[in-house]
This record gives structure tokens, C-alpha cells and sequence, in this order.
């Protein structure tokens, strides 16, 4: 079976990146039909050279086919293949985060994965489920990514023993099913576009001018989408075009599906509408709902929500290649379409309710977010659409936000509305608060479009900041800066209603631009968020500890950087952070007073705080081990070997504290969120007064010097509880409760704390000790036996031996070191905030 290791050292965009290749050649040869035809010696050529020279070229022509023949299923196993590695990947990954962030350990060893928890665990139904969980998710994710080894080996054997035939037709036939293969050009577009799913993977075997062919037949369905759409028309003396029904779009929707994202296709069909009527089809897509009523067999939300994903779909296709100043080419617009598309789209109303009034009308801008927010975007039509929402805010947001107009039922994106959903259009308009407003606020869709482009992310964020508000230009640092602390993600109050704001999305796209494909673009993002997020709440304001949690994990070994004057460790591992401290461009500075507000603000989560805590756990770990097994010793000035002594020394400053000021300050923020809510919520004690004698008989129970920072949780913790028990009933003490919780909090995550030191610690004990003081603590391997195998005379026997003097204890000793400065840590976090 594959093991973890093995899967995270495969290359899953490096095996695509082959897949593009292959598909390169492929189209290269494809395009040498022309030559293989004209290439074969005419009939007029007669005698024995002749027949030889014909022979000789179909020779090579079949061998080309075959050729052909072999690379066809070779790209489509490939490209699966990446896919199911990279999600492998990353469910792997986030599965790994959420087991070490509760303290457990992995293992994969005898071809079982399995997760032991740390020694001394009290139970924990929820915790033992979400572990379990975690562990089902790296099973199923190594099943399948063997399963991708075995099918793509599969396949690039028979391709190797030459199992595939081309034929001795065209080099597209060659690649073509046999019934497929006898068709003429006419017969394969017709074919095609009458039978989507079955043809759309074999897209690839025509001929660029059968692609285009194909593309200009799409072309005259998308523009009677495009032109039923004149208002004048429909309240006036003419008659409108007869729009589509149900059934017609959803055949749209299916060939667009199949083959509208092909680069050759989408690029032919764009230059064929030109951007004008590209935004004439968003904005018709209405006119059934709009005119018609629900009378006849009108497109339903349903597929009027596949038709907007559709048409993303195709802008994407033909824009993802496009760069400043590209002219167009077969597989791309040029660069001076998309910025018609922008501009266009900014000067242009659109109705999209059919009414004779322009109050429902909207820009064209909010027509292009809902088409950005679809996967596959390239960086410059996304930067120019974000660049071009913040000048249209600046320009027309004297007196707020521009983008308060909820037409077509408070919406006007249905990407969300699934195929199989069987919602009328009364439904959808009666649909509040809207959950999906892609449409409302154009920067929702871009910021959405970004999240699936770390690159285009990471060249927004960084570009210049172009908006301004009524008061005139904002002192912004960067954007960053600008969209988690000045814009307006929710003008029309819809969030706190339970409606969805762009501003999850603007965390996706954060997180995209930090932590997917990173370069030292990725980096200086991440300093400015951090650097934003630092001042104030806006993070808990705004819903986003869960980002911010991934961002700071994912930079762990910065974040240790910043709280430490010891550098980076060298581990080699970028998992589950990323490679910041292989290289000095992509190395974080932080500064402490942000990190801590950062990391208040991310413990006030439960997810965000595991989050943080699983890399951090995972990094110290990492730091024990290589402080403590020898490897640190040059840093230590002792080449020649440090004693078990100095290294317990280093382990404690470097490892100790760090993790200890990174673990304080998102607890500081967990006790303060707890009493704020608790004091919000103004709890009676005769509402609650079981939950008072269970929290106050946990402390009562417990012995001061067995509580960590006793003194900041509460003056008096033991008193705060019996007061909250005996307290006259008409007294508020949400307080009390919300302490004494925080106080449990701090004292479950010492022990955590104190598991990981301690487990580290015995792991790199030198072996001569174990050989001369127990023996029976080492496997047969040499190695010492995990603590969550032991048996009890070997728990026993641990506890015998580090209750004495030497080597053993300091497993003690570095546990109690770190509990200490994690009291001291939450002490020092509370004040640098206080006096920041």
C-alpha cells in the first residue's frame, strides 16, 4: 500500500504539466494532416521507385497513427490521474492537521493507518470521532492514489508494447472511437454537438478547423441566446425573438459543458460574439422569468444557473491564456478584447427585469462577477475586473456602495441553484437573504474567481490599490489593508440576517494567494494581511479565524522565526507549512505585536485555534527532534557533540518558547472571548445552576498549583465558582461560568502541551540509556516503544525512571519548563496587546 510519505513526494502538478505536453505534441500532430496528405507520391508517379515511396509513406503514416493512438489514453489517464493525487494530497494533509492538532499520533506501519492518543488522554467521544474521521479520510485518499499508480501504469504499459492501433486513416481518426472514425468532418461536428457527453473526450482528436467548425456552430445558438434580449421590441410594435425553452438550454448547457472550455473552441466563439454580446447573453438570460412569467415551458433557475455557470466556463476557456498586451491567438483572445469586455461592462446598464423603469437595472460589471467567479480564470482578465470594480466604487460611491440594487428576486446569480432542483421562479424571488451574491457585489465573484488562481491572487493583492472612498483618497497600505479594513463587504445589511457576503470570499482568496503554488509574491501577502489583521478585530469581525488560521499555520516556521532569535529550522519538510525557510525570498517577516492580535483573534475558533495548534505541535515535534537528537549540536559551538544537558537547554529556548508565546496568545484570546460572551449572553444562576456546580466542583477539586495561570483566569478561581453556586439567584454571573470555563480550557491545553514535550523527549532519549536503565522500553527494532503501546510494567517503569535523577527526568523537566512559559506567555501576550 502507499504509504503518507510516499504520496507527499509525488508530483501531481508536475504529472499534469507532462499531460499539457503530451496534449501539445498531440495537437502538433494533429496539425500535420495537410503534409501527410500531400506528402504521399502521386498517382501519376509510376514504377517501382513509386510504389515503393507509397509504401514507405503509409508505413509512416500508420506508425504515426499509432502514435496518436497511444498518446490519447495515455493524456486522459494522466490528467486523471494528477487530479486524484492532488486531491489525495490534500485531503492527507488537512487530515494530518487535525490529528496532531488533538495531540494524537499517526501511523501507517504494517500497511494500517491508525492514531494513538497521547499518553494519559482522558476520553473523549468528539474528539476520538473527529480523529477517527481524519484517519478514514487518509485511508480512502492512499486507496485511491494507489489506484491511480495502478490504472496510469496500466496504461503506459500497453502503450509501451505498442497494444494501440491507429488505423490507416487520419491522424484525428486515429484517436476516434471506430464509429466515430468513418465520419466526415461535416458528420463529426453534427455528431458531436447532437451527443456532448459522449464525444466531449474525444475533443481533442479534431483537427483545429473541425474545433472551430464545431465552435461556429455554437456560435448561432449562443447568439439567438443573445439577441431576443431588445426591451423595445418586447413593449413596442415588434415581435421578440422567440427565446429558448427549458429543454433548448439544457441541450446549450450540455454541448457548452462538453466543449465551450476548450481553448480552440471558447476562444473562436468569443471572437465570434465579441464582447458586447457575450454581456447581451447574461443579461437575457432573464428575459424569460422576466416577460414570460411562469407560463410555458420557460428555462427553470435551475438551468438558467447551468447556463451562467456555462458561460464562465466558456470566458474562461478563451481569457485564461491572455496576457497585457497579447495579440489573440488560436487558443486565446487578445488582450485588447478583454478590456472591451471591461469597459464595455462598466459604461453599460443592463435590464435584466424587462420593467420600464431603470431602478432595477445593473452594471455591466455585476453581470461579469457572477461569470468570474467560475474555476479557471487566467490573472489578467481577473486583475482588470478587480482593478475596474475599485474605480467604479470610487467613482460611484460618493454616497456608499454602488452595488445595493437587488434585482430578479433580491439576485440575479444562480450558480448555486443545483441541475437537479426543482425551485420555480416565485421560489427564488422570495428567496432572502440571498446566499450565493456573487451578482449584488462584483468584487464577491472576482474574489471568488482568485480563490481557484493562487497566481492571479497573488498579482492582485500586490498591485496597487486603485479605489477611494466619499472623503476622498483612503490612506491604504495595500489591499489587503483595504478589503479586511475600509470596504464595505455588506452595504445592504444582508449579513446579519443570515445572508452570505463576499467577504468568505475574500478569505478564499487570501488563503489562495499565501498558501497554493507560493513564490515570494505569496509571502508579501501574507506580511500585509497579517500586518492588517493585526490592527483591531476585523478578523473575528468579519467571520475570518478560519483563513487566518490556515495562513499563519501554513507560515509556522516564520511564526516560530518571529517569536525566537533562533532561525528557522532547515527541515526539508513543507508539509503542513510551506517552504518559508528554505530560501530567504520566501522566508515572513512578522512582528510579534501583530502575530499576537492575529493569533487572539484565531483562538477565539474552534477550527482556526486546531488549525494553528496542529502546525505548531507539528513543527515543535519537529524542533525537539532536532534539537535533541544531535543535529543542532553545530549551533550549539559543540562540534564535536553537545551533552544531553546543553540540548535539553537549547530545546527549551528555542522550542519551548516560541510554541509556548504562540500557544498563550491564542488561549489569551479563547479566556477573553469566553468572558465577553459569557457577560454578553448575562447568564442568571437560577438559569443554569447545574452547569455552576459542575464548573465549580472542576475547580473545587482541583489544587491552585494544578491550575496553569490561576492568577490570570481569576483573582480567586475557586472563589469566583462557589460564589457563582451560592450566589443570590438575581445576580449576574455569565462571568463566573465563562472563567471557570476558560480556566478547564487552559488547563486541557498545558496537558497538551506537556504530551507533546514529554513523547518528544523520551523518543530521542540516546540509546545507551534505554540499553542500560530499560531495556524493556525498546522495541525490536532498537527504537523505543510508543508510549501509547506500552503496557502497564512498562508504564510502570517510565514512571520509575523519570522521577529519578539523570537523563530520564529531563523529559519532566522540558514538559514543566514549557507549562511555565505558557503561564508566562498568555501574561506577556495580555500586556504587549494592552499596551499596544
Amino acid at each position: 500500500m502507499v504509504d503518507i510519505d510516499t504520496l507527499l513526494s509525488w508530483n501531481p502538478d508536475g504529472l499534469a504539466a507532462v499531460g499539457d505536453e503530451l496534449n501539445a505534441t498531440r495537437r502538433s500532430l494533429l496539425d500535420l494532416q495537410d503534409e501527410i496528405w500531400d506528402g504521399r507520391p502521386t498517382s501519376t508517379w509510376v514504377g517501382e521507385a513509386a510504389e515503393s515511396a507509397r509504401t514507405s509513406h503509409d508505413q509512416r503514416r500508420d506508425a504515426l497513427n499509432d502514435l496518436v493512438a497511444e498518446i490519447a489514453p495515455v493524456i486522459m489517464a494522466i490528467d486523471t490521474a494528477a487530479g486524484t493525487l492532488r486531491t489525495a494530497q490534500q485531503d492527507v494533509q488537512n487530515a494530518r492537521q487535525t490529528i496532531m492538532g488533538h495531540g494524537w499520533t499517526l501511523s501507517t506501519s504494517g500497511g494500517r493507518v491508525t492514531a494513538n492518543p497521547p499518553p494519559d488522554a482522558e476520553a473523549d467521544d468528539a474528539v476520538e470521532q473527529a480523529v477517527q474521521s481524519a484517519v478514514t479520510t487518509i485511508a480512502d485518499a492512499l486507496t485511491d492514489a494507489e489506484q491511480a499508480d495502478t490504472d496510469l501504469a496500466a496504461v503506459l504499459r500497453s502503450a509501451e508494447r505498442n497494444e494501440y492501433d491507429g488505423g490507416s486513416s487520419t491522424l484525428s481518426d486515429a484517436g476516434l472511437p471506430p464509429h466515430l472514425a468513418a465520419l466526415s468532418s461535416s458528420e463529426l461536428v453534427d455528431y458531436f454537438l447532437a451527443h456532448p457527453e459522449e464525444t466531449a473526450p474525444y475533443l481533442d482528436q479534431l483537427s483545429t478547423n473541425e474545433q472551430q467548425w464545431l465552435a461556429n456552430e455554437l456560435t448561432t445558438s449562443l447568439e439567438r441566446l443573445g439577441g431576443y434580449g431588445d426591451w423595445a421590441d418586447l413593449y413596442g410594435d415588434g415581435e421578440p425573438v422567440e427565446p429558448m425553452t427549458d429543454a433548448e438550454l439544457t441541450q446549450l448547457n450540455a454541448q457548452l459543458a462538453a466543449f465551450g472550455s476548450h481553448p480552440t473552441v471558447s476562444t473562436q466563439v468569443l471572437n465570434n460574439l465579441g464582447p458586447e454580446t457575450y454581456l447581451e447573453m447574461q443579461e437575457n438570460l432573464f428575459v424569460p422569468s422576466g416577460y414570460f412569467g411562469d407560463d410555458g415551458d420557460i428555462p427553470s433557475p435551475a438551468t438558467v444557473g447551468e447556463t451562467q455557470r456555462q458561460l464562465g466556463a466558456l470566458l474562461a476557456g478563451g481569457t485564461s491564456g491572455t496576457t497585457a498586451g497579447s495579440p489573440g491567438t488560436d487558443g486565446h483572445v487578445s488582450s485588447e478584447w478583454v478590456d472591451r469586455l471591461v469597459e464595455h461592462g462598466a459604461a453599460t446598464e443592463y435590464d435584466t427585469t424587462g420593467g420600464p423603469g431603470t431602478q432595477d437595472d445593473v452594471n455591466g460589471l455585476q453581470l461579469l462577477g457572477v461569470a468570474a467567479g467560475n474555476p479557471g480564470h487566467g490573472s489578467y482578465f481577473l486583475n482588470e475586473l478587480g482593478t475596474a470594480v475599485e474605480r467604479y466604487e470610487a467613482e460611484h460611491g460618493q454616497y456608499g456602495s454602488p452595488w445595493t440594487r437587488m434585482p430578479v428576486g433580491d439576485r440575479i446569480d444562480f450558480t448555486d441553484v443545483a441541475r437537479d432542483d426543482t425551485s420555480s421562479w416565485y421560489d427564488v424571488r422570495s428567496d432572502y437573504p440571498p446566499q450565493h451574491p456573487t451578482g449584488q457585489d462584483p468584487m464577491t465573484g472576482v474574489m471568488e474567481g482568485l480563490s481557484h488562481n493562487p497566481r492571479a491572487a497573488q498579482d492582485f493583492f500586490t498591485g496597487d490599490f486603485e479605489g477611494a472612498t466619499r472623503e476622498g483618497e483612503l490612506d491604504v497600505a495595500n489591499r489587503s489593508d483595504y478589503y479586511l479594513n475600509h470596504r464595505d463587504w455588506d452595504p445592504d445589511g444582508i449579513g446579519s440576517v443570515g445572508g452570505v457576503t463576499g467577504v468568505d470570499r475574500f478569505g478564499d482568496a487570501l488563503v489562495a494567494a499565501t498558501t497554493q503554488d507560493p513564490t515570494p509574491a505569496s509571502v508579501q501577502v501574507a506580511e500585509d494581511a497579517v500586518a492588517a489583521a493585526g490592527d483591531g478585530t476585523a478578523i473575528m469581525d468579519h467571520g475570518l479565524e478560519e483563513d487566518f488560521g490556515t495562513i499563519v499555520g501554513a507560515y509556522m516556521p516564520d511564526v516560530y522565526g518571529a517569536y525566537s532569535d533562533f532561525p528557522a529550522l532547515q527541515s526539508g519538510d513543507t508539509d503542513p507549512w510551506l517552504p518559508g525557510e528554505q530560501a530567504v525570498d520566501m522566508r515572513a517577516r512578522f512582528s510579534v505585536e501583530d502575530l499576537d492580535n492575529v493569533l487572539n483573534q484565531v483562538g477565539t475558533d474552534d477550527e482556526a485555534l486546531q488549525t494553528v495548534f496542529g502546525a505548531g505541535s507539528a513543527y515543535a515535534s519537529y524542533g525537539y527532534d532536532y534539537g535533541l537528537s544531535g543535529a543542532a549540536d553545530g549551533t550549539l559551538g559543540t562540534d564535536a557533540g553537545a551533552t544531553w544537558e546543553q540540548r535539553i537547554e537549547h530545546v527549551q529556548s528555542a522550542v519551548n518558547s516560541p510554541f509556548a508565546d504562540i500557544v498563550g496568545a491564542m488561549a489569551n484570546g479563547r479566556v477573553d472571548h469566553g468572558i465577553e460572551t459569557g457577560i454578553l449572553e448575562d447568564l442568571q444562576t437560577n438559569q443554569a445552576n447545574d452547569r455552576y456546580w459542575e464548573a465549580g466542583g472542576w475547580i473545587v477539586e482541583k489544587a491552585a498549583g494544578q491550575i496553569p495561570v490561576v492568577g490570570f483566569v481569576a483573582s480567586d478561581p475557586v472563589g469566583w465558582a462557589v460564589d457563582g453556586i451560592t450566589g443570590a439567584n438575581d445576580v449576574d454571573t455569565a462571568e463566573v461560568q465563562a472563567r471557570a470555563e476558560a480556566g478547564q480550557y487552559i488547563m486541557a491545553t498545558d496537558g497538551s502541551l506537556q504530551a507533546i514535550a514529554t513523547d518528544s523527549v523520551y523518543r530521542n532519549l540516546p540509546r545507551e540509556w534505554f540499553q542500560q536503565n530499560a531495556p524493556e522500553l525498546l522495541g525490536s527494532d532498537g527504537a523505543p516503544v510508543p508510549m501509547a503501546q506500552w503496557t502497564d510494567e512498562q508504564a510502570d517503569t517510565w514512571n520509575r525512571l523519570a522521577n529519578q535523577p539523570g537523563p530520564g527526568s529531563s523529559a519532566f523537566q522540558v514538559a514543566g519548563d514549557l507549562t511555565d512559559q505558557f503561564s508566562q506567555a498568555i501574561t506577556q501576550a495580555e500586556q504587549r496587546r494592552g499596551e499596544g
